[in-house]
């Protein structure tokens, strides 16, 4: 490999799961694997060839690419990273989570979130903050570059072991190194809502695609296609329906 493999991921979409196979693969291909903070500091940011992970739209808005890059970009339909965040947030000991806040009346994302009724209440909070700038960030990402592989989140889980082998080759990785980075995709895979555990606990609650069915009743549909219309067109996903799984008066 002697090109920079960028792995450009979102917040629930997959992040640690890129981040626990591509770091394996590095190790094993005896590469640098490093992860990029979530404000790229101004100036010139050098990075060894190898794999450079966690890269969201601001890395071409700030022109950090280099000729010869070459991007994995990962999506996830939207209604679901608010599922995910919402109990993700609730529980997570990340720092930004537990700073006193002048916008939720100096409590802490965590206790605002946790102080409404229900999680109804709170999967429009999620909206209306950290999964909302989540969406928006992917709306705004640079769709169409020939130098980057997209794929969706639900994809990889249903067709995973093809689609991360194309996107392997993608990125330049050659013969053995492709199957090594399938097998170590396979091997951290959320197929069947597996579960990855980190130091601060459960990361991942549930793996499973589409989970927003038999969440979202006609006000919460509402809720997403207020704040975000257009999302799910833009994003490759098919728009809100009758859903059969819900009570007829929350269709």
């Amino acid at each position: 490999m002697e090109n920079r493999a960028v792995i450009c991921t979102h917040h629930k979409a997959g992040t640690v799961w890129m981040a626990s196979t591509f770091k394996a693969v590095a190790e094993a291909l005896g590469i640098s694997c490093i992860g990029i903070p979530a404000r790229l500091p101004d100036g010139p940011v050098p990075f060894p060839v190898g794999i450079v992970r966690d890269i969201h739209s601001q890395w071409f808005a700030k022109g950090r690419y280099e000729p010869g890059d070459r991007f994995l970009h990962v999506i996830r339909d939207p209604r679901d990273i608010v599922i995910s965040s919402m109990h993700y947030h609730r529980t997570s000991g990340e720092k930004w989570l537990h700073r006193p806040d002048e916008l939720f009346g100096g409590q802490t994302y965590q206790q605002a979130l946790n102080s409404l009724p229900d999680d109804k209440e709170r999967l429009i909070f999620e909206m209306n903050h950290a999964s909302g700038k989540t969406i928006n960030e992917m709306c705004s990402w640079p769709y169409g570059r020939g130098d980057c592989f997209e794929t969706k989140y639900e994809t990889l889980l249903n067709n995973g072991d093809e689609e991360f082998g194309k996107a392997a080759r993608h990125l330049g990785l050659r013969g053995k190194e492709i199957d090594f980075a399938v097998s170590a995709f396979l091997k951290n895979s959320l197929a069947d809502g597996a579960r990855h555990k980190i130091t601060s606990g459960i990361h991942i609650r549930s793996g499973a695609a589409e989970q927003w069915r038999t969440v979202y009743d006609r006000e919460l549909k509402q809720a997403f296609t207020d704040r975000f219309p257009g999302a799910l067109s833009l994003l490759g996903y098919e728009p809100f329906s009758v859903d059969s799984t819900l009570p007829p008066d929350q269709r």
